[in-house]
């Protein structure tokens, strides 16, 4: 009797591997775009909580021409859905206005991850206003009872509000209370 493998043996052990790599590969792709959907969505959350709380703290923006302002606000918008905009709202218009406000951060998604809806509508600002949490959206306080911000992890064959495509959808309503769903 010989020590060692047959030819056979080997190329049974190597297809096996081989397949079980290929399994493995598929799996771990599309849940790296699960995952960063995840932290996008989880992200932008704790940005609107972190907003929130500025607003209702001693934190000040000074605008340009030297004005104080403690209202602050998040801007989306589905034609630039790869980002979002933290802002001070220096206008007191409590929408976000470019040439005005003072961007205080512009975060971009990851290559995966973009804005499909945004309800009540398109672009979206949501402005957190002091002394008494007041919640602002689209400029308006008392409208529309909530905000919805749909993210997805973009895929080629499907329609982001399609059943089947990978969403998930932040809640904002007039309480101040951010919910992920």
């Amino acid at each position: 009797m010989k020590n060692g493998f047959t030819l056979i043996e080997i190329l049974v052990a190597l297809s096996i591997i081989a397949l079980l790599s290929g399994i493995f590969l598929v799996n771990f792709s599309q849940s790296r775009g699960r995952f960063a959907l995840q932290r996008a969505v989880h992200k932008l959350a704790q940005d609107l909580r972190e907003i929130n709380q500025m607003a209702l703290s001693p934190v000040e923006a000074i605008c340009p021409g030297g004005k104080a302002v403690y209202e602050f606000g998040v801007y989306l918008d589905q034609f630039s859905p790869d980002r979002y905009i933290l802002f001070a709202n220096c206008d007191a218009s409590r929408e976000y206005n470019s040439g005005v406000d003072k961007a205080l951060n512009t975060v971009y998604f990851e290559r995966e991850v973009s804005v499909c809806r945004l309800s009540p509508y398109s672009p979206a600002s949501i402005v957190f206003s002091p002394p008494v949490p007041k919640i602002y959206i689209n400029g308006l306080a008392d409208t529309y009872p909530e905000a919805q911000i749909i993210l997805w992890r973009e895929d080629d064959s499907l329609n982001c509000l399609e059943g089947g495509a990978d969403r998930k959808v932040i809640e904002v309503n007039k309480s101040g209370l951010i919910e992920i769903k």
